[in-house]
């Protein structure tokens, strides 16, 4: 991971304080930059989760999840694409 790497925090329950359409945005704008997913979440809308990891998955840049907590149910799968 190089030192300059974005940090990204999904705190929280997925869908209502990050979903996928802010994850999009912000990956659109660093699309080959490496990324550190900093997350704690029970979960939430298994939609924006699968889009999240999707988008995770076909990332250019390398991914690293740092789980400060919990990263349940859809968290997970966002987890398992980095």
């Amino acid at each position: 991971m190089t030192e300059n790497a974005m940090e990204i925090q999904m705190f929280g329950v997925i869908g209502e304080s990050f979903n996928d359409k802010t994850i999009s945005e912000v990956l659109r704008k660093n699309s080959n930059q490496d990324v550190v997913l900093q997350m704690n979440s029970p979960g939430g809308n298994v939609f924006d989760g699968i889009a999240i990891f999707n988008m995770v998955n076909e990332h250019k840049g390398k991914v690293v999840a740092d789980v400060y907590g919990t990263a349940y149910s859809a968290m997970s799968l966002i987890a398992m694409a980095a």
